[in-house]
C-alpha cells in the first residue's frame, strides 16, 4: 500500500526519549485498534531512537510495518512508521527534513527543555507531503537516493536490544503501554508466528 503512519520528533534521553511532536494516520485500522496501534508505534519508535546511535540511520522490519529512525549528534531524533513497502531512503529524506525545519524553527535550549509537546503545525505539512511517496516529485526522490549515508537495515526489533534485553519483557514493563496496546502487540505476534510456519 505505500504508507506512512507515524512521525515524531523527540529528544533521546538515554534508553528512552520525549516525543516533543508528532503526526498520524491510523484511517487504515478498526476504530478499536486505532488507540493500541498509536501506543506500539510511539512505543518503538522510542525504543529505537534509545537505541541508535547518533548520526546513525536506521531502518527496523516488526511485522508488517518499517519503524525508521535517525539521532543527531545533539541527541535530537525522528522516527517515521511506514509500511513494509515504503521506500527507506524516502523515510530517511523524510527524517532529515523533519529536522531540518525544526532545528530552523525552535532554538536547541526550548526543545532540550521542553516539559510538555512543543506547537509546531509545520509537521503535519511534512507528514502529508511523505504520506504517500509516489506523490512526491521525481527530484526529491532523486536527493533521497543520492544521500550517501548508509541505512542500517534490522530485520526485527529484536536485533536492536542490548544484550540480556527482550523485547517481550520492555512491552510487559512499560508504563506508557495500555493493556489494550500489549493484548494487540500479543495477538499480533501471534497471529505472524502462526503464519510464518507455512
Amino acid at each position: 500500500m505505500v504508507k506512512m503512519y507515524y512521525l515524531a520528533v523527540i529528544r533521546k534521553q538515554d534508553l528512552k526519549g520525549a516525543i516533543l511532536c508528532s503526526s498520524s494516520d491510523f484511517s487504515n485500522f478498526g476504530y478499536f485498534q486505532k488507540k493500541s496501534v498509536k501506543e506500539f508505534m510511539r512505543f518503538s519508535s522510542l525504543m529505537l531512537v534509545g537505541r541508535t546511535d547518533p548520526e546513525t540511520k536506521v531502518s527496523v522490519r516488526e511485522q508488517p510495518y518499517v519503524c525508521h529512525a535517525f539521532v543527531t549528534s545533539d541527541d535530537l531524533a525522528a522516527a517515521a512508521v511506514t509500511d513494509d513497502e515504503y521506500p527507506p531512503n524516502v523515510a530517511h529524506l523524510c527524517l532529515n527534513q523533519l529536522l531540518s525545519d525544526f532545528t530552523t524553527h525552535f532554538q536547541t535550549t526550548t526543545w532540550q527543555s521542553a516539559q510538555n509537546s512543543l506547537e509546531y503545525p509545520e509537521m503535519k505539512v511534512i507528514f502529508e507531503k511523505f504520506n504517500s511517496p509516489k506523490d512526491l516529485d521525481s527530484l526529491t526522490v532523486v536527493q533521497g537516493q543520492l544521500d550517501d549515508t548508509k541505512i542500517i537495515l534490522h530485520q526485527t526489533l529484536d536485533s536492536i536490544l542490548r544484550r540480556g534485553e527482550k523485547l517481550d519483557d520492555l512491552v510487559s514493563k512499560a508504563d506508557d503501554l495500555s493493556l489494550q496496546a500489549k493484548t494487540f502487540y500479543k495477538g499480533a505476534k501471534k497471529t505472524n508466528a502462526c503464519c510464518s510456519r507455512f
